[in-house]
């Protein structure tokens, strides 16, 4: 009987001991599982720095078309400014040729002092 009662008290240690390393066992699984939720966060956090990186340049793209935009319109306006200077350019030109077109005009007539000979 006191035979039994020792097979009887080492199955529930045994029993006490498998419970406890089941235990383990869902301890370890639960900390596996943690550390793969870990690394999805250190992967979720690295795609959102490559966001914020492509964010940064998206915005500085925007800032460059900005600084285009204004070269353009300046360029634009130097090119519209050299018209205006070429056409009042042109329009002083007309304005000097009409000024030579006009005839010459001679206070008196000319006079030869003498008759032109021709060589016989």
């Amino acid at each position: 009987m006191e035979q039994q009662e020792e097979e009887l008290a080492c199955m529930e240690q045994r029993q006490e001991e498998l419970a406890c390393m089941e235990q383990r066992q869902e301890e370890l699984a639960c900390m596996e599982q943690q550390e793969e939720e870990l690394a999805c966060m250190e992967q979720q956090e690295e795609e959102l720095a490559c966001m914020e990186q492509r964010q940064e340049e998206l915005a500085c793209m925007e800032q460059r078309q900005e600084e285009l935009a204004c070269m353009e319109q300046q360029v634009l306006a130097c090119m519209e400014q050299q018209e205006v200077l070429a056409c009042m350019e042109q329009q002083e030109a007309l304005a000097c040729m009409e000024q030579v077109e006009e005839p010459l005009q001679w206070e008196e007539p000319l006079q030869w002092e003498e008759p032109l000979q021709w060589d016989q």
